[in-house]
């Protein structure tokens, strides 16, 4: 098979495509054929280096749906040709975050502090024709949802929902989605109005706005613009809104932390313009603010997810597709300004 894969951290230059023997599946584990594949930030922070104890030479490759190929012997669940969705976070299944279906804050994470754990950070991920996932991380996938959009629902939608669910949400309050036309940040928009929710949008570029529009945005402000607080106070009747869904890292939380009303929400799932940044505490205890972390999210979220897309309620928004040979296009695309959703490759044939 086809994999790509480098042996030295750096650029996007140190990508290479090689052909390597077909992995083979363990006793409990599955062998795909990847039909989709994302081209995510995540893959972009493997090959340059953040994590530098990962053993080379790698296939990055986080988001991944195909068909089932083979499985081991101890596969009950799933046969050839079944359609799967690779669940991206690695879990014990033993520990008691995975017992109570926290699967995405596994305890055998000894990073947990500061580095996602991610499946295809410690095996072979899905920049490849085929790949290995344990039969415990695979979700069928609903015969209405397209291989292009569960591989889209893998990492950004399941993120998005969490998030969601972090800020316990009423129905009727006001939300602000920091970066509302990104890969996480569509589907925070779409399903933050799914839950009744009324959600305005911060984005980067003028060219953004329409399609956050679309998304369900009432209201979207492009970063930098100086009436900034004004448009969004008027949004929120003068209050300020009640939940801040930030995707974007440092930069986020000086724009939407200004933006909270009393007893407002932000939460942040990333760190894109950066990990440190100060914070007001007068302001904090004054208004009872809440700040609080998302990473990923469980399994049944990602079932949820996949429900809702076959029933037509939540579809991703695609940037940009290229073929398997173009991923160095993918990448130079992942990093352009004024992006619109999500960068994919196709690996394989639906």
């Amino acid at each position: 098979m086809r994999a790509w894969s480098f042996s030295d951290f750096g650029n996007s230059g140190v990508l290479s495509l090689r052909t390597v023997p077909d992995p083979e599946p363990a006793d409990d584990e599955v062998r795909i054929r990847v039909v989709c594949a994302g081209v995510n930030p995540i893959d972009r922070s493997i090959y340059t280096g953040r994590f530098p104890w990962i053993s080379t030479p790698h296939t990055p490759g986080v988001e991944a749906s195909g068909e089932v190929e083979s499985v081991g012997p101890l596969v009950r669940g799933l046969e050839e040709g079944d359609r799967v969705v690779v669940y991206p976070k690695k879990f014990c299944g033993r520990c008691m975050n995975c017992i109570r279906g926290n699967e995405n804050l596994c305890l055998e994470n000894l990073r947990m502090a500061s580095e996602p754990y991610l499946v295809y950070m410690y095996s072979n991920g899905a920049w490849a024709e085929k790949a290995i996932a344990p039969e415990r991380n695979l979700l069928k996938v609903p015969r209405a949802v397209p291989n292009m959009d569960a591989a889209c629902h893998a990492v950004d939608g399941l993120t998005a929902l969490h998030m969601i669910s972090r800020a316990s949400p009423v129905l009727g309050e006001s939300v602000l989605v920091i970066g509302g036309t990104g890969g996480v940040g569509s589907f925070c928009v779409q399903l933050a109005k799914l839950q009744g929710l009324r959600v305005s949008a911060l984005v980067s570029s003028p060219n953004q706005v329409k399609a956050a529009e679309r998304l369900g945005a009432e209201v979207v402000i492009v970063r930098g613009d100086s009436d900034f607080e004004r448009k969004l106070f008027d949004f929120s009747n003068g209050e300020g809104v009640d939940i801040v869904l930030d995707t974007v890292g440092a930069s986020g939380l000086e724009a939407g932390y200004r933006a909270l009303g009393p007893r407002g929400r932000f939460v942040s799932c990333g760190v894109l313009t950066g990990k440190d940044a100060s914070l007001n505490l007068l302001r904090l205890y004054c208004t009872e603010a809440a700040v609080i972390g998302s990473t990923g999210g469980s399994r049944a979220e990602l079932q949820a997810l996949l429900s809702l897309a076959a029933k037509g309620a939540v579809k991703p928004l695609v940037d940009s597709v290229f073929d398997f040979a173009q991923l160095k296009s993918a990448t130079a695309r992942l990093d352009s300004h004024g992006r619109l959703g999500k960068v994919m490759l196709r690996v394989g044939r639906d």
